[in-house]
């Protein structure tokens, strides 16, 4: 598990509380984005019938190869945009720039 450590705005470390794993952002991100996509019901029943196949949504970060190909299989292009929305929210919230390069996976 990676911990990042973000400045808190005035230039100094985060505090205890403001720490966030780089698992918790990834999971946020795509909790936030399915939300935003599908809706509140939507994401619930996206997360319950990825429960029902064992794929519980606390491991995405974990899985995030397998992860990356359900919604590209589910949705073709409609998924890549997902994924990259999801890629756009986590790099919003780690205050980085969106890698565009053409070769690199959603997981990369």
């Amino acid at each position: 598990m990676y911990t990042l450590i973000f400045t808190n705005g005035s230039g100094g470390p985060q505090t205890q509380g403001q720490r966030r794993s780089f698992e918790e952002l990834i999971s946020a991100a795509v909790e936030q984005v399915f939300t935003e996509v599908f809706g509140e019901t939507g994401r619930a029943f996206i997360f319950n019938s990825r429960r029902r196949k064992g794929l519980e949504k606390e491991r995405i970060p974990e899985e995030i190869e397998k992860f990356s190909e359900e919604p590209v299989g589910m949705l073709g292009s409609g998924g890549l945009m997902l994924l990259n929305r999801i890629l756009d929210k986590l790099t919003a919230d780690l205050g980085a720039k969106t890698p565009r390069d053409a070769h690199l996976g959603f997981e990369e």
